[in-house]
């Protein structure tokens, strides 16, 4: 899912989630990449920015396992998400292209700190907690990766989490069980094309029903060199100013 312009989502269909699978897909790709921590994807050569959706499920299972010191760690993380909820919020009706970005670079300013006081704790924690616990589990991932988790502190383009697209594909992800045994590889291949179109669509504030029939309409008569017209991000069809139900 693109984090800089018009958004766009893209969806692949493999039959393996290997470092093969990745690299075939993102092919020429030098930009940055928000990920989990799958071992599967450390070795490409990109840019890695961590999630901290990630780590703050890790440490709200410590807690709910019992584990009354990770409510602190909660907090500072809570704190984080503030500061970029309230960059947003400052961005919203200005007319710059880059005025999120721009709030952000001043806000984040305050996140160094509170990263800072956050990897600090952990360390504390690592050293006094048993090493099986789950909180020392939590402290463990986020240490471990420092680097990619601080990413966004230096780069505004870059967001705190890939929640956005964790929700783009949550509805993929809670019928795979039933959709295990239908169809075939060739199947899911279309399948990916039309949900990445569906999920760009929603994106955009474009009704993907819509969208779909003026642009099979279209689609004949519309020469190679202006296809880029009929996706989501630059369509101007019937219905385009209408917004998703």
């Amino acid at each position: 899912m693109t984090a800089v312009g018009p958004p766009l989502a893209v969806f692949q269909f493999a039959d393996s989630r290997s470092k093969e699978t990745a690299e075939k897909f993102l092919r020429n790709y030098s930009g940055t990449i928000i990920r989990d921590m799958y071992s599967g994807y450390d070795d490409l050569p990109l840019e890695h920015a961590g999630c901290w959706a990630h780590v703050r499920r890790k440490f709200f299972d410590a807690e709910k396992a019992g584990y009354s010191g990770a409510r602190p760690f909660l907090n500072l993380i809570r704190s984080l998400y503030e500061i970029e909820r309230h960059a947003k919020e400052r961005s919203e009706g200005k007319t710059a292209e880059n005025a999120l970005y721009a709030e952000r670079r001043i806000a984040r300013k305050k996140s160094v700190l509170l990263t800072g006081n956050f990897f600090e704790q952990c360390k504390t924690a690592q050293a006094s907690e048993i090493p099986t616990s789950p909180l020392a589990k939590a402290v463990n991932y986020a240490l471990n990766h420092r680097p990619a988790l601080e990413k966004f502190l230096r780069d505004p383009r870059i967001n705190i989490d890939n929640n956005p697209a964790e929700n783009i594909i949550r509805p993929i992800a809670l019928g795979r069980k039933n959709w295990l045994f239908a169809g075939s590889e060739g199947g899911g291949q279309n399948f990916a094309i039309l949900a990445s179109f569906a999920a760009s669509c929603k994106l955009n504030h474009i009704n993907f029903a819509q969208w779909l029939n003026d642009v099979m309409t279209r689609l004949p008569d519309t020469p190679i060199s202006q296809l880029d017209s009929l996706l989501p991000n630059q369509w101007h069809g019937r219905g385009a100013a209408n917004q998703t139900k």
